[in-house]
């Protein structure tokens, strides 16, 4: 069987998703979304319930609680939920968090 050659503008499909997830932002909301599923593993059940927000802004993870005790631990605990929630998603996607 002969190969043929590739055109010029060939791109693989990969590339092509590359850019439109970095073009229309769709890296923050599948970045959210996985957050959100991970979350109780990395936080806990308790503390996942009095979860009331989570938003993922470029490398920034928002959270916020219902519970000001919660949140004073979580905000003591920042560099903690980093790492941890960069090892459940398995690459260093948040740089950043912001309790409230």
């Amino acid at each position: 069987m002969i190969k043929k050659p590739k055109p010029e503008n060939f791109n693989p499909i990969a590339q092509i998703l590359d850019k439109v997830n970095s073009r229309y932002l769709v890296q923050n909301k599948f970045a959210q979304m996985e957050i959100e599923l991970i979350w109780p593993l990395v936080v806990g059940t308790v503390i996942a319930k009095n979860t009331v927000n989570i938003r993922v802004v470029k490398d920034v993870l928002y959270v916020s609680f219902g519970n000001a005790i919660i949140k004073n631990e979580m905000f003591n605990r920042r560099l903690q939920l980093i790492e941890s929630v960069n090892e459940h998603l398995g690459k260093p996607k948040i740089k950043k968090i912001f309790i409230s």
